[in-house]
Parts: structure tokens; sequence; C-alpha cells
């Protein structure tokens, strides 16, 4: 059988060897790190991943056992400093061994949690094992591997931002299936995501904090194919870079399945789904269906709108049918409460609703 997980083959124009630390440079473009449009500094960087990552434990690992030579970091040279190397893979580590090896960046960061280090540990800290590439374009089958098929993925979001920046640096998103070995549309599906992502942040101006963090969730609205439709989104994934994937006259269509889906913060409006799977079995069957879907515009009761999905005589028939069922179990528990005056109530309210149903039907 062949083993269509196996990372492709790596260039052979990369070299192994040490580096100062004080020569490498955290990664601005790292897309677990820095936002689209934005730009980051060294420092700012710094205290980015220190604020979002527990470097607390690899801070100890290495006061007590040094670096180990089997993870070298990933470098590509640095564009506007001689002699200096952004690493592509291992930023994390990088801040780490920054921190650990300046009580002044410690200081500006408030970092109390580190340990102290023996002067033989600091002179062996100061160089690490790297492995340096002559350009990003040549980490791509590895990077990608790494962390878009493989086994220490990122999340969903920063994946699809990565392949955003590679196709919009000029990488066919054909040769980037082909070095990660993607064989299943995972970067089409990644891009067309984050292109409908950024619309959502710029073109419909929504706060996508919470679509960021629940990305996936994205990917599973745009794998049904009655949402597509109301979108207009195409059948066919993208074959190369494009700027949008909605069009104008479908925007307030995906502001409103934003809304269904993620809520609105500005709007103060919560999800109508509980979890992923109702967006499969509630919401795009409610989409997909004329009746239902003006009902849930009207109500936001996603799960009464479904019930519509099959039209109204179907929705009356399954209410009646729910209420019997009701009933009957209530019948099956009533001997045991003769003389309760408060449930003979009920029970004489519930019959006159019943009675004025026939009396409607008859009509």
């Amino acid at each position: 059988m062949t083993n269509t997980t196996a990372p492709p083959t790596q260039p052979r124009n990369r070299q192994m060897g040490e580096r100062a630390v004080d020569d490498l440079r955290l990664d601005p473009e790292n897309p677990r790190l820095v936002e689209a449009g934005k730009t980051l500094g060294e420092e700012q960087l710094l205290a980015k991943i220190y604020a979002s990552e527990a470097l607390d434990e690899l801070a100890m690992s290495f006061a007590r056992s040094g670096y180990f030579w089997e993870e070298p970091l990933v470098i590509v040279p640095h564009k506007s400093e001689a002699g200096k190397f952004v690493v592509v893979e291992g930023n994390r580590r990088l801040a780490t061994l920054k921190l650990l090896l300046s009580p002044a960046k410690r200081a500006t960061l408030n970092v109390t949690d580190f340990p102290d280090l023996t002067p033989e540990r600091v002179a062996e800290l100061k160089r690490v094992p790297t492995v340096e590439y002559a350009s990003r374009a040549e980490v791509v089958p590895y990077l990608g591997f790494r962390h878009i098929t493989g086994a220490k993925k990122w999340e969903p979001h920063a994946k699809a931002r990565y392949v955003a920046l590679l196709v919009r640096a000029g990488q066919p998103l054909s040769e980037i299936e082909n070095a990660i070995g993607d064989g299943a549309k995972a970067v089409k599906k990644l891009y067309q995501a984050f292109v409908i992502f950024e619309q959502i942040r710029d073109e419909l101006e929504e706060d996508v904090s919470n679509i960021r963090e629940s990305f996936s969730l994205l990917e599973v609205v745009l794998g049904q194919q009655a949402i597509k439709v109301h979108l207009g989104v195409s059948r066919h994934l993208p074959e190369g870079q494009i700027e949008r994937v909605v069009d104008d006259g479908h925007l307030e269509a995906l502001r409103e399945v934003v809304h269904w889906v993620f809520g609105s913060r500005k709007g103060g409006l919560k999800p109508v789904i509980a979890d992923s799977r109702e967006i499969s079995k509630r919401l795009a069957p409610v989409i997909g269906n004329p009746e239902s879907l003006a009902y849930l515009r009207e109500t936001r009761d996603l799960e009464a709108a479904f019930d519509r999905t099959g039209g109204e005589r179907e929705y009356f028939i399954k209410q009646l049918s729910n209420a019997r069922r009701a009933a009957e179990r209530a019948l099956a528990v009533a001997p045991q409460f003769k003389g309760d005056a408060l449930l003979a109530n009920e029970a004489e309210r519930l019959s006159k609703v019943a009675d004025a149903v026939q009396d409607v039907l008859r009509q």
C-alpha cells in the first residue's frame, strides 16, 4: 500500500551548523503570531510569544539539560540585516533562549518564572544548531507537511493564513499541494476559507476574533452545498490567486450566515447553533428551504425553523405527533396523582387545546 502521508523529498541545498542566538531573529511572517497586514518588531514578537505560549517548562528543560541538537532551528537569511537569519521554524524555542540569556529582556516583560542559568549553561546556549535554507520557498515542503497535513498541525486559522501567504508570494496552489503531499484538497479549501475570512473582516467590517478562534466552523460551513448556493460560492475550489469568493450581491447573505454560526459581538447576537454538528444537520437544510429560511430570519429559532424544512403540513403533523406522545407518557403515570387539582387543571387546559385544534380542522 502506498504511504500517502510520507513527507516530500527535501531540497539538498540546505546547510546545517551552529549559529549564535544573537544572530537569529523571530519570524515577523509567522502565521501563528502576526495577523495579515500587521507588522511587529522583534521585541513585540517576543512579548507576544511570551504572553501566548507556555515557555516556563521549555526554559526549565534548557536550564537542566541544555539544547537538544536533534531539534535544530530552521532559518533563512534576513532580507535587510546582513549576517542575520530569520527563524521560520522554532520561534517558541528561540524566544525562550532569548529570554533565558537576557536578564534585561526578562525584566522588561516581567518574567519571573524562569530559572537562573549557570555560567557554563549560558555559554553553551549562546550557540544553537540550525538548518539554513536559501529562501522561504524552499522550506514550504517541510513546513507545509509538518503544520498542515503532518503531526504538529497549526490551528486552522494559522494554516489558512500560511497558505494565503504562499499564494500571494507567487506559489501556485497546485505546487503547494504537491510540495506538502496534499491529496485531499486541504490547501485549496483553506485558501478559499481564508479569503472569505478577509471579506468578513474587511468588507463586512465584522469583529472576526471569534471566527479566528473557531476557524474550523467556517470550513464546515463551506462544506455544505446548500450554504454555498446561498452565498453564491462556486462548486469548484480556487485554482489560483483570487481576491474575493463572495460577490457584492451575496455579502448580506454572508453576514447573516456569520451571525447564525458565530454570533455578533457588535450586534449582541448569539449564534443559533449549539455545536458544529448542527451546521450540517440543522442549518444547511434550513437555508436550503425558502420557508424555513424565512422563519429563521424572522425568529432566529433554528430548531423551529428546521421543523419547517418539510413544509407547514409536515411541521403540523410533527407537532401533533409530539403532543400525542407526550400526553401518552403523562397518561402512564397519571394514576399515582389522582385527586391532584393542579394537574387536573393542566389536563383540562390540554383538552381544550385539543378540542380547538379539532374544531379548526373540521371547518
